[in-house]
């Protein structure tokens, strides 16, 4: 481990269960505790699947029981059951995940006195959040350290939107674990399905919700279908799409009024993406915002060509037509921002947006379809990518640096 002693090391987020920003919680905890560190996590709802996972690793997993349901009574009661934690457990660094997360963690630090650094990482664009998240997360950003933003474009948007101090912010980019990427083994999901040998398969992974645009992702599959029929194509190109969430029901009715039912399959939730990564031949992300989302990064580890949307951090994740093929999302949610530009009316932009978006996302699926030459370029491209830049090995080496930096010569 470099330099210096084990740190005991508070990781707090809102809950976790199953997302990216929980998997990337959980793999930082999982370095760290490698490297010697002692890591507690505190979530402040129940713990869900991936809270349970991290106590079958041997990680204190606490929780404070906080409802789904947020009001200013819960907030001030979780401020003050974290507060009194913090007390009665003493830690090094308190290193906090999500804003309701990032807000409570800030103020149960302070009123725990002590001299704790605090850390609080911002991941998604989140342009739904309330003009009232934004105040709590400018009043309270002083009592971090740092605020580690997971992109240029995010520390950007934290300076306009919620009036961050530009100071206080760096950049810490997601990272993954290669070694553990390369032994984990392929999942037989063509097989599984029943898929013909031939079938030219797609894949997508995440929460059903809006924010990931799969509706656009049925109707850019039924452009394809109705392009090869047209051209009297026999190819089979089919999508599997992993996830759960509300949504189920709206993405089911537009596969089946689009005739997709036997090419498109919904798995529900999988312990097992990594494995099933292995066993497709392109990577699809449709999300209308994102940060930089973990599961790209699987791909991209996986050798996996990309199609995905230009938003968020993915741009400075990827190199566009080198590691993967951007395209508009199809709703543009930065008009949601109060910083970028005057209001847009509902009809300005958006019918227009959404033909486009999915008429362009259509044709970059059918490039990869065609051209095996291009699948593979992208594929190694993305690859090589990781190896130099997202290794997570370096992410966890420099978080250790802002820890140490904090508690200077304590540490």
């Amino acid at each position: 481990m470099a330099g210096g002693s084990p740190l005991h090391v508070l990781l707090t987020i809102n809950g976790t269960d199953f997302g990216g920003t929980e998997s990337a919680l959980a793999e930082i905890a999982r370095h760290l505790s490698l490297r010697r560190h002692r890591v507690s996590v505190l979530s402040l709802k129940p713990p869900g699947r991936t809270g349970e996972r991290l106590r079958q690793q041997g990680i204190a997993v606490h929780t404070l029981g906080m409802e789904e349901v947020v009001s200013p009574v819960s907030m001030v009661r979780a401020t003050w059951q974290m507060k009194k934690w913090l007390q009665q457990h003493p830690v090094d660094v308190v290193h906090s995940f999500l804003p309701r997360a990032n807000v409570i963690s800030r103020v149960a630090n302070r009123l725990a006195k002590g001299r704790r650094p605090h850390f609080s990482a911002e991941r998604s664009t989140d342009y739904n959040r309330s003009p009232m998240v934004c105040r709590l997360n400018r009043w309270t950003c002083r009592w971090s350290h740092r605020v580690l933003a997971i992109s240029p474009m995010i520390r950007d948007l934290l300076m306009r939107r919620d009036g961050l101090p530009g100071h206080r912010i760096d950049i810490l980019e997601n990272g993954i674990d290669l070694d553990h990427v390369d032994g984990v083994p392929k999942t037989e999901i063509r097989r599984e399905l029943g898929l013909p040998d031939d079938a030219l398969v797609l894949c997508t992974v995440g929460r059903l919700i809006p924010d990931k645009g799969y509706v656009y992702l049925a109707q850019a599959m039924a452009a394809m279908e109705s392009s090869a029929r047209d051209q009297q194509s026999q190819r089979q190109v089919h999508l599997v799409l992993v996830g759960e969430g509300d949504e189920e029901a709206t993405i089911r009715h537009q596969v089946t009024r689009h005739g997709l039912t036997e090419r498109v399959h919904l798995v529900g939730f999988r312990p097992d993406v990594l494995g099933i990564l292995k066993d497709v031949d392109v990577f699809v992300l449709t999300s209308l915002e994102e940060g930089i989302p973990v599961v790209l990064l699987e791909a991209m580890a996986s050798a996996l060509p990309i199609v995905a949307t230009r938003v968020g951090g993915i741009p400075d994740l990827v190199v566009e037509g080198e590691t993967a093929l951007l395209v508009p999302a199809a709703e543009d949610w930065r008009r949601r921002d109060p910083g970028t530009a005057r209001a847009q009316t509902e009809t300005d932009i958006a019918a227009s947006l959404r033909q486009a978006s999915v008429e362009h996302l259509a044709k970059c699926l059918d490039d990869l379809v065609t051209d095996p030459a291009l699948r593979h370029r992208l594929g190694q491209a993305g690859r090589r990518r990781i190896e130099e830049v997202f290794r997570l090995e370096r992410i966890i080496t420099r978080l250790e640096d802002f820890y140490r930096q904090a508690l200077g010569p304590a540490a």
